[in-house]
């Protein structure tokens, strides 16, 4: 046997994501059917009209977005390499998509309480998510996220072992209202030694650790978004107005 010879690989099959197997739309128009009955009491294609107060039209609307969100493949559609999974990704976003144009031809006011009471509850489930994240898991130390961070010389150099202390106390905080919470003076403090530079490595280093973290402990694409993004989104409200950062 020469030395030399390469192992030949196993061949990798892919699909074509431009063809839609109707064989599997079928499938998942069916399952997600029947769930939709059980939840809304309702069958899916039901296109009867019926009577609701206001407040009912809110919730239900709400409702039946949450329910179409919650479907959605946590994976990055990019990513999704198996067809049954990405045709459940196109039914899915189709029903949201169909579902926010009835919601765009609402009277204004109705449009508007439904977004309102959808940002709350959306917000509310970040929150939690956020809250158990950084109750389970602690900061990385300091030398991690030095390795972590080296790659980017600027935020690399403003990142000194005592922001890595405030980054830690922030880590702890992040989940409490902003009104109510350290947040700001921590910014106010970063921001009186090192200005807007070393606010931004603060942030910068946080939102990468919390990357590092979500990896390690096997969090799904869409869990890592939410929770990365509302991290992000509390630190950015709680700074504006510190230095030069603005939200």
């Amino acid at each position: 046997m020469p030395r030399n010879r390469r192992i030949k690989e196993p061949k990798v099959e892919t699909f074509d994501k431009s063809i839609i197997d109707p064989f599997f739309m079928g499938m998942v128009d069916e399952r997600f059917a029947k769930e939709y009955e059980d939840e809304f009491n309702i069958k899916a294609n039901d296109i009867k009209y019926k009577h609701f107060t206001f407040q009912e039209q809110v919730e239900r609307y709400v409702k039946m977005m949450n329910f179409w969100k919650e479907r959605l493949p946590n994976q990055n559609p990019d990513d999704i390499d198996d067809a049954m999974v990405y045709t459940e990704y196109l039914f899915v976003s189709g029903k949201i998509a169909v579902l926010q144009r009835r919601i765009n031809i609402l009277e204004p006011v109705l449009q508007d309480a439904i977004n309102n009471r959808s940002n709350q509850k959306t917000e509310d489930h970040e929150d939690k998510l956020t809250d158990e994240f950084v109750c389970n898991y602690n900061y990385p130390d300091y030398e991690v996220v030095q390795a972590l961070i080296k790659k980017n010389v600027e935020v690399w150099a403003e990142y000194s072992e005592k922001n890595h202390l405030l980054a830690d106390a922030i880590w702890c905080d992040i989940c409490l209202a902003v009104e109510n919470s350290f947040l700001k003076e921590y910014g106010i403090t970063i921001n009186s030694s090192g200005g807007f530079k070393a606010m931004s490595a603060v942030y910068s280093a946080i939102n990468m650790a919390a990357g590092l973290v979500l990896d390690e402990n096997n969090y799904s694409y869409k869990l890592k978004n939410e929770i990365q993004y509302t991290m992000c989104k509390k630190l950015e409200k709680a700074w504006d107005g510190i230095g030069e950062w603005k939200c």
